[in-house]
C-alpha cells in the first residue's frame, strides 16, 4: 500500500487500480466490473481514499494517518470520489 501510496505522490498521475490498489489483493471478489471501471476512472487522490475505505474498510482516521492527510481532506475526497461514482453509474442521490 505504501508502495502505491508514494507512487501516487511522486507521479501524480494515474495508477491502474489493479496495479496499486487495495482492492486488487482481494482479487476483486464481491465487486462488480462496472463499479470497478467507474473507480479506475477517478482521479487518483479520490482513488486512493475510496479504494482505502471500501476495498480495505479503514476508518478515514486511519486513511488520514496512512496518507498524511488531515482527516478533513479525506472526507472531502472520499465525499468528492462517491459523487464522482454516483455520477457515472447513475445512481441517484440518497439523501
Amino acid at each position: 500500500m505504501n508502495l502505491a501510496l508514494n507512487a501516487i505522490r511522486r507521479d501524480r498521475r494515474l495508477v491502474p487500480i489493479d496495479a496499486a490498489s487495495p482492492i486488487a489483493a482481494r482479487d476483486n471478489e464481491g465487486w462488480e466490473p462496472g463499479l470497478l471501471a467507474a473507480v479506475r476512472g477517478l482521479p487518483a487522490d479520490r482513488r486512493a481514499v475510496v479504494a482505502l475505505r471500501y476495498g480495505m474498510d479503514l476508518s478515514p482516521a486511519e486513511i488520514a494517518d496512512a496518507m498524511s492527510l488531515p482527516i478533513g481532506t479525506v472526507h472531502s475526497r472520499l465525499a468528492r470520489g462517491l459523487a464522482d461514482l454516483r455520477a457515472r453509474l447513475e445512481v441517484p442521490d440518497a439523501r
